[in-house]
């Protein structure tokens, strides 16, 4: 591997994610100031004494001409000490001209071009990019972005071969999320669903829909409505995953079960979800998910509301 991939695999997590610009040095190029050259002066010539006119002043004159040579050897110790330093410009263009460039109209370029795609969730055109990348720390970069953005480019079988290549990448759980979302979207065979989560339950409401279908598929009623029931009460489906629910398992779900939906996302609060699930449970969830709603983001009719809540809920907190 020459030294210009060896540094985009260093560094291609690192500029990706953070946006840094174009890494054009070794990373170990020093960026600290610099002291400034030292000014040197001229040294004096040591001073011969004077002709001996008494003992007093021979005594005299040498006891400066010691006190002289100290202070120059003093200075000079000093001088040795602290080298010349090179102007702060200088340092950093001769530390550049060792280090291997990369410029942006190669890899890091390309790379970078990659990174930019997945991120706005062009991920079939991240993929292809980044096929022409010859480090496979940033293809696998471009990858795990592509699936954390755009899973539906990349798919099940694309996320799933990364998970078991790459466990130590980061956010796993964010990354299993996405193929879990995938087995509903794609409608996976249930003998893929029930492999995928033969070493791990799912971890999302998609994950326990696209479950309870392999349970369905089997005849397991009991198992397909607890899966249903537990995710439609607690998770975060979208909107066109709860149609499908109320599709394929709608006569699994009971006045109940919606309304545990409204009372959970009431209180996060999350109004069109809450809003959805009152208006299956009856108009006297919907008035009482208003009024909660309301209260939650400190409306001044919020009073009013929960005083016309229904009789039959006024219990409820």
């Amino acid at each position: 591997m020459s030294p210009a991939h060896r540094l985009i695999s260093r560094t291609a997590l690192a500029i990706a994610l953070a946006w840094t610009a174009p890494v054009m040095a070794a990373s170990d190029t020093a960026d600290s100031p610099h002291p400034k050259p030292a000014k040197s002066a001229p040294a004096k010539p040591t001073a011969k004494p004077a002709a001996a006119k008494s003992d007093t002043k021979k005594s005299d004159t040498k006891k400066a001409d010691a006190k002289k040579t100290d202070s120059k050897k003093t200075d000079s110790k000093k001088a040795a000490a602290k080298p010349h330093a090179k102007p702060a410009s200088a340092a950093r263009t001769s530390a550049s001209a060792g280090a291997p460039a990369v410029s942006l109209s190669g890899e890091l370029g390309q790379l970078r071009s990659a990174v930019t795609a997945a991120k706005n969730g062009q991920g079939t055109q991240a993929l292809a990019m980044a096929r022409d990348l010859n480090d496979p720390v940033a293809r696998s970069l471009v990858t795990w972005l592509v699936i954390r953005n755009a899973p539906n480019d990349i798919g099940f079988d694309g996320i799933n071969a990364f998970l078991k290549d790459k466990p130590g990448w980061p956010t796993q759980s964010t990354l299993r999320r996405r193929a879990e979302r995938m087995l509903l979207v794609e409608n996976r065979s249930p003998d893929v669903i029930r492999a995928f989560f033969s070493q791990a339950d799912p971890l999302s409401g998609e994950g326990k829909i696209a479950l309870a279908r392999a349970f369905a598929a089997s005849g397991d009623r009991t198992t397909t409505a607890a899966l249903v029931r537990e995710a439609w009460r607690e998770d975060d489906l979208s909107e066109s995953v709860e149609k499908t629910v109320m599709t394929e398992f709608g006569t699994l779900l009971t006045r109940a079960d919606h309304k545990a939906r409204a009372d959970t996302f009431s209180y996060k609060p999350d109004t069109d979800r809450a809003m959805r699930a009152a208006a299956r449970a009856g108009s006297d969830v919907v008035a009482l998910t208003q009024a909660r709603l309301a209260i939650a983001r400190k409306d001044p009719n919020g009073a009013k509301l929960l005083a016309a809540v229904p009789f039959t809920l006024g219990n409820d907190p």
